[in-house]
């Protein structure tokens, strides 16, 4: 919920070495990118002000995906 590929963090695809291997090349390969990485993880930190708005945030996707 927290992720976005990217943005806060790099994903994978699958559940495969190869591709764990491929995220974490991205992730780590280039100083600018973890530092872009960083920087957004802590504004999406100050948006999510603590657990309750967190549980709030989930409860709300939660009902997206449900009313779809």
């Amino acid at each position: 919920e927290l992720i976005s590929d990217g943005v806060t963090g790099t994903l994978f695809s699958e559940a495969t070495p190869e591709c764990f291997a491929e995220a974490i090349r991205r992730a780590v390969g280039s100083e600018e990118y973890c530092a872009k990485l960083r920087a957004q993880c802590r504004e999406k930190r100050e948006e999510i002000l603590s657990v309750e708005t967190y549980a709030d945030i989930l409860v709300e996707e939660y009902k997206k995906l449900i009313a779809w």
